[in-house]
């Protein structure tokens, strides 16, 4: 007798080819929407659930047939009829189709290998077209930890697509992860300008998708209208039907039907040059109202609001770094749409509040050296009236705050209301110098203006960029300029390192002369920063912590190898970077403070 050569695979052959398709010795069968399955039991046993079913004290454990009855509906008879042969050691063969039949089957039976293959499979199929059926699978639908896992793989290619590929599918998310979403230092925009704009429009069409008048069998308070008149309408034609058959319409009766409908036309005419010329903020303001007009006694109305205003009042939008003009108009439209401005007022001050306190460290000697190109840049920064500066029209004042005085600015800027200033929707809070603190990710800043701000209270400052692969060769594809943050330049390389390896870092750089026209320069001996960066590799989200300083090698990034980079696509990387005070200062700040 000669021995086989693998004995594992001919049993497994023998089982599938005998046992899944011939049925022979089938001692079991397994019924599931009218089709009947000749099973084995000793096969059945892998799932927990039959081992559970046919061994303990059920009354289907002595039966020869057994009949499932399934509640979820994603419980598919091809998912089943995987899942049976996946036990009878057939590898399963996945696709956009059938893979969340596979998963709610697996997780049924308790198959644990076949849900993780799905998984797997699943992790890596989310694209454009597939992501709202899987992140809307994750959301549904409890799956345990399978579902945590695609959740969280489907949040890692939303952050990093919602801004342009999905943006066509924000309206169709839940509210609480569009404004988890928007907030989120994880999102991919290329500045907090972008993402301000972003917000407005994916809340209005949000809002707009989920409007009674759009609801399958709802209707709106127009609609109501509408048929209450037109009820009432052909109840007096029909009353004056019945007094005069045969009457004719007179003329008056004409004309008077002739400026109902004109008014009627105006009154559309108008209401729809109202739309066109109104704010998103002020459009989506008018929307929420008018829900909650028709439908006050619904309780998740207001607490949508409350998410909606959290999100543009409560600091999930850093209005500090936006451009001037942008965040006067921001303002603008905050008040246009009743909301309160108190976030952006704030920012104006913090943004006078950080240049000055760079502004007063202590000059860079290198700098000073070359004291044409230097000097002239920072008296025309700290000088002249800028609006890049959020000037207003009490700069002079603001800007020689640091010399005190009753009316200065930085005691306007302490005496200005709190601002919630925190990117993240999951925060802890924290008290220590006796100020109120943000703390999230690494990153704790102060959720009050004051006068003594340092440099770690101030919020991170937040941009993306992107790369294309180009004839073995990564180019900066959307920022080809340096980002200025704080009076130095910053950016984010990705170079070659040799032996299929990339380096992607983040760099501080000084500036020798404004970066922008009206835009200050910080002249500090030592500029030290924290920071952290965030990029989707191959292999799923990766997040990059450290410190670093500028003017020397201590940068904040992460070495990848080819394999974590997909060559076919861009490759993002987002940037959140907070300005830190140099530790000598800081210790000697610390002395005295205890002294």
């Amino acid at each position: 007798m000669c021995a086989l050569e693998n004995p594992g695979a001919a049993l497994c052959d023998h089982v599938q080819r005998h046992g899944l398709q011939g049925h022979l010795f089938s001692d079991i069968t397994v019924c599931f929407q009218s089709k009947d399955y000749k099973l084995h039991r000793i096969i059945l046993s892998q799932s927990l659930y039959f081992k559970s079913l046919l061994s303990g004290p059920w009354k289907e454990s002595g039966k020869p047939r057994v009949e499932l009855k399934i509640d979820d509906h994603n419980v598919t008879v091809e998912g089943l009829e995987i899942a049976f042969a996946y036990l009878y050691g057939v590898e399963p063969a996945f696709s956009n189709e059938n893979a969340v039949g596979v998963l709610a089957a697996g997780c049924f039976l308790c198959i644990e290998n076949l849900c993780e293959q799905c998984v797997q499979f699943m992790v890596s199929d989310i694209r454009v077209e597939t992501f709202l059926a899987y992140q809307q699978l994750s959301e549904r639908h409890c799956y345990g930890h399978h579902a945590e896992g695609i959740r969280d793989a489907c949040w890692s290619y939303l952050c990093f697509h919602a801004a342009r590929e999905l943006s066509h599918v924000l309206s169709k998310l839940s509210l609480p992860l569009l404004c988890r979403l928007l907030k989120s230092d994880e999102l991919w925009v290329t500045n907090e300008s972008e993402r301000y704009k972003l917000a407005k429009q994916a809340l209005v069409d949000w809002k707009l998708s989920r409007r009674p008048s759009n609801v399958e069998g709802g209707s709106s308070k127009r609609q109501r209208v509408a048929k209450s008149n037109s009820a009432r309408k052909a109840a007096k034609t029909a009353s004056g039907k019945s007094k005069d058959k045969g009457s004719k319409p007179s003329s008056k009766d004409k004309t008077k039907k002739k400026g109902e409908a004109s008014s009627e036309q105006k009154a559309a005419s108008s209401q729809q040059k109202e739309d066109l010329s109104s704010t998103p903020l002020k459009m989506l303001r008018r929307l929420w109202d008018e829900d909650t007009a028709e439908e006050a006694a619904e309780v998740s109305s207001k607490d949508g609001f409350e998410m909606v205003m959290d999100l543009f009042c409560g600091g999930g939008i850093t209005f500090a770094y936006m451009d001037a003009n942008e965040g006067l108009q921001a303002r603008k439209e905050l008040e246009d749409a009743n909301m309160p401005t108190d976030v952006v007022n704030d920012a104006i001050w913090q943004n006078v509040l950080l240049k000055t306190r760079v502004l007063g460290g202590t000059p860079c000697e290198e700098e000073e050296e070359d004291s044409d190109s230097s000097e002239s840049g920072v008296s025309g920064s700290s000088s002249e009236s800028s609006e890049s500066d959020w000037s207003s029209p009490d700069e002079d004042e603001a800007g020689n705050a640091s010399s005190g005085g009753e009316d200065s600015g930085l005691d306007r800027a302490a005496a200005s209301s709190a601002a919630t200033l925190v990117p993240f929707s999951t925060v802890d809070e924290c008290s220590f110098d006796g100020k109120r603190r943000k703390s999230t990710g690494g990153f704790s800043w102060s959720a009050k203006l004051h006068s003594g701000m340092q440099m770690s209270d101030f919020p991170p400052f937040r941009f993306g960029t992107e790369f294309t692969f180009t004839d073995k060769a990564w180019y900066c594809s959307n920022m080809e300029k340096d980002v200025f943050f704080g009076g130095s330049r910053w950016k984010v390389t990705m170079s070659c390192t040799g032996d299929e390896t990339w380096w992607v870092a983040l760099h501080c750089r000084p500036c020798t002369y404004p970066f922008q026209p009206h835009m200050y320069v910080d002249q500090r001996k030592v500029v030290r920063f924290a920071a952290k960066l965030f990029m989707r590799t191959s292999s799923g989200l990766q997040c990059v912590t450290g410190t670093g300083q500028r003017k020397c090698k201590s940068h904040v990034g992460v070495t990848l190898s080819a394999k974590d980079i997909p060559r076919d696509k861009l490759f993002r990387v987002v940037a959140a970077v907070q300005l830190m005070e140099d530790e000598s200062k800081a210790k000697t700040q610390a002395k005295d403070e205890e002294a």
